[in-house]
């Protein structure tokens, strides 16, 4: 039985075929084209609205420009939870989202995380710098869970690190200027809940989530 190796031409045809879609873009940018987007992902609240900033580039000079819909999650207090789907095809793009309810907190579809480089400022809960075993190598929040307080500890030198407390909904709590390798979180004016700690040191940017208890 004779058999013939498939070109990456002949799978783009057997793939339209069954999609029925047309996958010219799809292949100069994910097959043939190099590097990988770069997506600074930055929001805030106004009023009853969600405004949010993108702003994306290729990692390669020959693909400035990469074209993907970036799924964003909004959990919302007194409603459903509602996916928006925000098409990705230039450099600098704005967005509006009106909001039904009091937003709870973003998420950010990470099935691209593979190939897409994503940042957010402020940080959402599942959007993090590093991976957890590149992060363990170099600062740690212990205990966590925490009722009082919580400590930050860096393996390497953290002078003039700055560390930063936000909730869900994007809002800086707290801001710490540290020159040791511990020091302590403590804040007693927190609510039970899910924080996320924002540490930047000259090594680079850590998120971490953190979780209040009640005693």
């Amino acid at each position: 039985m004779h058999t013939q190796n498939a070109s990456a031409d002949d799978f783009k045809v057997a793939a339209e075929q069954v999609t029925g879609l047309n996958l010219d873009q799809y292949f100069a940018q994910w097959y043939y084209g190099q590097g990988f987007p770069i997506l600074n992902f930055d929001w805030k609240l106004q009023l009853d609205s969600l405004l949010i900033t993108t702003h994306c580039i290729g990692s390669a000079e020959s693909n400035p420009v990469f074209n993907f819909n970036l799924e964003v999650l909004l959990h919302l207090e007194n409603s459903r939870d509602s996916i928006f789907k925000l098409p990705i095809f230039d450099t600098l793009q704005q967005f509006s989202i009106k909001l039904q309810s009091s937003l709870a907190s973003i998420e950010l579809n990470t099935d691209y995380s593979s190939i897409v480089s994503i940042t957010s400022n402020p940080p959402v809960l599942n959007i993090i710098s590093e991976t957890q075993s590149q992060m363990a190598q170099r600062v740690s929040v212990y205990p966590n869970p925490f009722y009082d307080s919580t400590t930050v500890h860096f393996q390497l030198n953290s002078k003039g690190s700055i560390t930063e407390l936000f909730d869900l909904k994007g809002r800086i709590i707290a801001k710490w200027f540290n020159n040791d390798k511990d020091f302590v979180v403590s804040d007693e004016s927190l609510k039970q809940g899910i924080y996320l700690l924002r540490i930047t040191d000259k090594y680079g940017t850590n998120i971490l989530k953190v979780v209040k208890e009640k005693k």
